[in-house]
């Protein structure tokens, strides 16, 4: 499978998963709750399709490549920064919104097992 369709894979299964945390907050959640899913998962996608980009980059052939992983780092901080804002002044249940932002990884963690039990390779 080329490296650009698994990253499609991993975003659509994450947009997916996120809807079903989504439709299970609306139904299940208490106040909060949709905010939460919404700022975790929102924070969780941009956080998949920033790495891809910046990682896409770091393995192109080229002479700089240090810029991207400069740039893979302050990607890094600015998150944790995020996260910290959105769990500090956001009005939201914050167990949602870990919920919202675990989709991410279960997104990548199911598309590599699909991967593995299909006995499918990546080609960048």
């Amino acid at each position: 499978m080329a490296a650009g369709r698994f990253v499609a894979l991993v975003l659509g299964l994450d947009l997916a998963l996120l809807g079903s945390a989504l439709a299970l907050a609306l139904v299940a959640g208490g106040d909060g709750s949709v905010v939460g899913v919404l700022a975790g998962g929102g924070l969780g996608t941009a956080n998949l399709v920033g790495l891809a980009w910046l990682c896409g980059r770091m393995v192109a052939p080229g002479g700089r490549r240090w810029i991207y992983a400069i740039l893979l780092a302050l990607k890094f901080a600015a998150m944790i920064g995020l996260v910290f804002l959105a769990v500090r002044h956001l009005d939201m249940d914050v167990i949602w919104f870990v919920a919202g932002l675990t989709t991410a990884g279960l997104a990548v963690v199911g598309s590599t097992s699909y991967l593995a039990i299909r006995g499918m390779e990546l080609r960048l």
